[in-house]
């Protein structure tokens, strides 16, 4: 082999080595990246995994909020609630500290009730006096104060009467209302004015008179003779009609006689402006 051959052989030789040198850096440098790229998407998962966690821990957090406000508005409820429930309950002691006071009072007053008039019921300028009868009479003693009374069922009493023309009055002259709006029961009779109780019981009676300009006038309602009460009207100090309403609640007796009639003299005025009313309320033992 002459020295030239030698040469050419010692070059390859010495060129293999670094060729495989580099193959393998090569070979190593991609190794490198492939793990780093595996490294860098397992922190992608990881950190997508966290921003899911947080995601997760944020809507906790905003329902436990939700939770917490309604808790709240629960417990504002309550205490309104509980604050009615305290009102309601003290009206009620107070109620029935009032109801044990009017049973105490009622069981200790039961029995005869009497209403009575002095001098001073009647207008001291016109100097009369008017005697309020008695309106409830004795009755038999009970436990119970509704058991001496007993709702109407089948006994309907009820009229209404007016006065159709003028009337000039003298002292205790009956009023008679001459004209009939109802008269349920015909208890009372037109013809004489006159109202005759068919039951023994509480009525509710009233009556309207109107006077001419310059007139005054007391008429008195009247239960067997005897005056109960009064109503007056007075137009002196006027130059117009005067009128005046009055109502009464008094218990009357099977068969007795309830009128209206005069105190004095004076005109009324017909047309239907004096009008006398009376119905049963309810009957009594």
């Amino acid at each position: 082999m002459n020295l030239l051959s030698k040469m050419i052989l010692f070059l390859l030789l010495c060129a293999l080595p670094c060729t495989a040198g580099q193959e393998l850096h090569k070979k190593d440098s991609v190794s490198h990246i492939l793990a780093e790229l595996k490294n860098l998407q397992n922190a992608q998962k990881i950190y997508t995994n966290k921003l899911s966690e947080l995601d997760e821990f944020k809507s906790r957090v905003l329902s436990l909020e939700n939770s917490v406000k309604n808790l709240q508005d629960t417990v504002k409820d309550l205490q309104r609630e509980n604050k009615e429930l305290v009102s309601t309950l003290h009206r009620l002691e107070t109620s029935n500290g009032q109801n044990k006071n009017v049973n105490d009072y009622e069981s200790k007053t039961e029995g005869t009730v009497e209403e009575t008039a002095s001098d001073d019921n009647r207008d001291k300028s016109h100097n009369a006096t008017f005697p309020l009868q008695k309106i409830f009479k004795e009755s038999k003693k009970t436990n119970k104060h509704d058991q001496r009374i007993r709702q109407v069922t089948d006994a309907h009493i009820a009229f209404t009467a007016g006065l159709s023309a003028h009337l000039s009055l003298g002292d205790h002259h009956t009023v008679i209302y001459d004209q009939m709006f109802t008269n349920i029961g015909n208890a009372y009779h037109p013809h004489t004015g006159i109202f005759i109780a068919p039951y023994k019981g509480a009525y509710v009676f009233s009556t309207k008179m109107m006077l001419f300009p310059g007139e005054e006038l007391y008429l008195e309602i009247v239960i067997d003779g005897s005056p109960v009460n009064y109503i007056y009207s007075d137009s002196t100090a006027a130059s117009h009609y005067a009128s005046a309403t009055k109502e009464w609640i008094l218990e009357v007796n099977k068969g007795s006689e309830v009128w209206i009639r005069s105190n004095g003299h004076g005109r009324l005025h017909g047309g239907l402006h004096c009008i006398f009313s009376a119905f049963l309320l309810f009957e009594t033992q």
